[in-house]
């Protein structure tokens, strides 16, 4: 249910308008400097901004009433209070309407785009406009007499007013409106929302009130900027870690702080000094940098949302994919799932090419979604030409299948002009219960042929049943050590000729004399039986018998790279027995570097995070491996400890022909490179694709275009007795 939105009439509204500015009037004669006769800090003007930016113009009659009331109260003659009262709010209120239409040609782009919007409006225009028009009034009126200074503290107070003030009023007053869809309190949440409950959000935020309680209780000055200058750090740290809204309300009240202090020294002494203006030019330099680190952490924050939305979207037909089914169904104790196979009708029309199919897919999902309450999500299997739903399994699910088929026998492909009904269409269908696995259920759902009924109940238990033959052939291998220890080497594109090793180990099943099983052929029989743990302990310590038998000369090695899933992770005593392994055949843990899967979250974060913490101080090196395609991509390069990210090989086997994967790759290096991480580029086939990395300063590339997968033992035979590596 989305929130509800408090909406004021418009008599309320300009009510709350007319008090607000004669409050704000009072508000900022503390931030004046009296013998200039100026307000440094016009609250004035952020209230009427901030009222235009929510309520346009249903407050600018109740905004002039406002300031010619302030003006006849102040004893200003009705003339001159009357031309006050039309000019001075022309300004915020035209600035503020130019600043709507900014946004809505905006519309769309990036919450960074418009921040920066704001920043040039509000913090360089303005200011400037503002200066320009009391000048052209002051000349108009003789009421003020104008000095070089106040024209410079004009600029400086304006611009620290409306980059501070303003926008912490107008997202006060979306959260009195309790408009929670508003666009940075949404942002604000979403930024947060990994920080909210652990000890850090807590500490930084205790952190904060007490600096804000020494410098507003202390009644030293020094204190109080120390405290201020402090508070001033942390609220900087704290954007987009701790999400924006708190971070700009501490920031506004310590910059607050400050200058009603500054100005209370001003006016006592009645002299505007070097030590003022430097304090001026020092919160605004500070407010400036606040908004590039803002602006710096939106825009990760929308290049890792772009990430997801990348990984979880089929890019072709805007269908989901299977992880996002898997998080779909985390609360649904039991569904139906229900598989279209489009095979039949796409067989007869071999000539549609990727667009027909992506053509096809969306009607499909409109046609499904028509006449619906709620839009359905479609899923997109992978390796198959259907498209994959479900629906809670309760006493509807058969009479909702048996009229989805119905009307699909109705439904009409329109494709350059012509209409087509689909061949044969047949619901496959399958219960599923919490807990099974669903990469194997799918996976059998769509390996189901068309029939000639309309809907095809598949029994889940004969599903089932052909899991005891995979079980038995998985348990096989590990009685008879089936397994075999293949690795392949990287290459460093900054010295290709580099005589140092790297390496990563690869695990492969012996099948015949000449025959090997690869990863993806007998690891989702481990993942399905829940055996990672064990392969992982084989693979480590016979990688680490190998490295003993074989390497003399250990400063020729530079890295060894061995997997760990996320179930080994896990388990809490892992990085001890990884360690004493370690010592048992003499392996130098500096050499060893542990990549940790992104196809699948970690199960305990916590522990995971404790045993590469572990690794990591024994002298491990730690890499993401599979980035971009997993989970929480960009989330996990904050909280893990790493040393190296490996960019999944599905961005970089298209890099010479696909312009978003170089962009994708590109910007994954730069923020890699920013953060101090070594970078390792997957599929890597060609001369081109090489090239291409080492403009972008990867590190290492890896794929058959540099070495191809060969037994670890002849690798290390081979580095040891060649004189040449």
């Amino acid at each position: 249910m989305q929130p509800k939105i408090v909406k004021l009439p418009n008599i309320g509204i300009g009510v709350a308008a007319y008090f607000a500015v004669l409050l704000a009037f009072w508000t900022s004669s503390q931030f004046s400097i009296h013998h200039e006769q100026y307000q440094l800090i016009s609250v004035v003007a952020s209230v009427v901004i901030s009222a235009v930016l929510v309520f346009h113009l249903k407050v600018l009659l109740p905004i002039v009433l406002a300031f010619l009331s302030y003006y006849l109260h102040v004893g200003r003659p009705f003339e001159v209070a009357l031309l006050y009262s039309l000019l001075l709010p022309l300004l915020p209120i035209a600035t503020a309407l130019l600043f709507i239409q900014i946004e809505k040609r905006l519309e769309g782009d990036s919450a960074m785009k418009r921040l920066l919007a704001y920043a040039v409006t509000f913090g360089l225009f303005y200011p400037l406009m503002s200066t320009l028009m009391i000048s052209v009034i002051s000349a108009l009126t003789e009421q003020l007499h104008m000095t070089r200074e106040f024209l410079l503290y004009s600029v400086l107070g304006s611009a620290l007013t409306q980059l501070t003030v303003t926008p912490a009023l107008v997202i006060l007053l979306a959260m009195l409106l309790k408009n929670e869809r508003h666009e940075y309190l949404i942002l604000d949440k979403l930024l947060r929302r990994s920080s909210k409950t652990s000890p850090s959000y807590w500490l930084w935020l205790l952190c904060c009130i007490s600096l804000m309680a020494v410098a507003i209780q202390h009644p030293s000055s020094f204190a109080l900027y120390s405290s201020c200058f402090v508070l001033l750090v942390l609220v900087i740290v704290g954007f987009g870690k701790h999400g924006l809204v708190r971070p700009l309300f501490m920031g506004t009240l310590s910059i607050l702080v400050m200058a009603n202090d500054s100005l209370n020294r001003v006016n006592t002494y009645q002299i505007l000094d070097e030590q003022f203006f430097g304090l001026l030019l020092i919160l605004n330099v500070v407010t400036v940098l606040g908004y590039f680190v803002g602006g710096y952490a939106i825009k990760h924050y929308e290049l890792a949302q772009q990430q997801i939305r990348a990984e979880r979207i089929d890019p072709y037909t805007g269908l989901f994919n299977l992880s996002q089914l898997e998080e779909d169904l985390t609360t649904i104790p039991k569904a139906v799932l229900i598989y279209l196979d489009l095979s039949p009708t796409l067989s007869r029309l071999s000539e549609l090419g990727h667009d027909g199919k992506a053509q096809l897919i969306g009607q499909i999902y409109q046609f499904v979604n028509r006449n619906q309450d709620e839009n359905a999500k479609c899923y997109r299997p992978p390796f198959s030409t259907g498209v994959l739903g479900f629906i809670e399994g309760d006493e509807r699910m058969k009479p909702f299948v048996a009229e989805m088929a119905q009307r699909l026998d109705n439904f009409q492909f329109y494709w350059r002009g012509t209409s087509i009904s689909l061949v044969s269409p047949t619901l496959h269908c399958v219960v599923v219960k919490h807990g099974e696995d669903l990469t194997d259920v799918v996976s059998h759902l769509c390996e189901h042929q068309g029939s000639n009924q309309q809907v095809n109940w598949i029994d889940g238990e004969a599903i089932a049943e052909s899991q005891i033959d995979k079980l038995a052939y998985i348990q096989r291998v590990f009685k008879n050590n089936e397994f075999e220890l293949y690795c392949q080497r990287y290459m460093k594109l900054a010295d290709p000729s580099s005589q140092q090793l790297s390496f990563e180990v690869l695990t492969r099943v012996k099948t015949s004399q000449d025959s090997r099983l690869l990863p993806s052929e007998f690891f989702p029989l481990i993942n399905q039986f829940g055996l990672e743990v064990q392969l992982d302990q084989w693979v480590v310590e016979q990688t680490f018998r190998l490295l003993n038998e074989q390497v003399r000369n250990w400063c020729r090695v530079e890295k060894c790279a061995v997997n760990l899933t996320a179930r080994s992770l896990a388990m809490a005593g892992l990085s001890a027995w990884i360690i004493e392994k370690a010592h048992q055949y003499q392996v130098p843990l500096d050499k060893i570097c542990f990549e940790v899967t992104e196809s699948s979250a970690l199960q305990n974060e916590e522990q995971a995070i404790e045993t590469l913490k572990v690794l990591r101080a024994a002298g491990c090196k730690i890499a993401l491996d599979d980035f971009g395609t997993g989970y929480a991509s960009f989330a996990y390069l904050r909280r893990l400890p790493l040393d190296i990210v490996k960019i999944d090989g599905e961005f970089i086997k298209d890099l010479p022909t696909n312009e978003t994967d170089r962009l994708i790759v590109e910007s994954i290096s730069n923020v890699a490179n920013d953060i101090g991480l070594e970078t390792v580029a997957e599929f890597v086939e060609s001369e081109q694709h090489i090239e291409m990395l080492k403009q972008w300063h990867i590190t290492y590339a890896q794929g058959f275009g540099v070495y191809k997968p060969q037994p670890l033992a002849q690798v290390l035979r081979e580095f040891e007795t060649s004189s040449v590596v």
